[in-house]
């Protein structure tokens, strides 16, 4: 059962059901900074376009002049700060998102 917290904010239970949407979008953009974890590296971006994927629902119209992280594996080799990437890229969870498998079988 999802609940409202005190600040308002929806919660969901562990047990409750969650609809996710397969979602990609092809977004261009400037790497800004890249941060080193130890799963992986982020990448924040500098979103200059979006456009859609197919029939795909693009959930990245709001980027255009903002900034979003992408997460890569440790193996990808990330772009250096100042590369424009035109990757396809999906949100995978608030704040989160991946590129999409081909973008990294490129990276590796």
């Amino acid at each position: 059962m999802a609940m409202n917290d005190q600040w308002g904010l929806r919660r969901i239970n562990s047990g409750d059901n969650v609809q996710v949407i397969d979602n990609w979008a092809t977004v261009t953009g400037d790497v800004t900074e890249i941060r080193q974890a130890v799963d992986g590296t982020t990448l924040v971006l500098k979103v200059k376009d979006v456009e859609d994927f197919e029939d795909y629902p693009n959930l990245f119209n709001w980027a255009k002049g903002q900034l979003i992280t992408v997460e890569i594996p440790k193996a990808a080799k990330a772009p250096e700060v100042g590369a424009e990437i035109n990757w396809r890229l999906r949100i995978v969870s608030p704040g989160n998102s991946v590129p999409h498998p081909s973008t990294l079988a490129s990276l590796m």
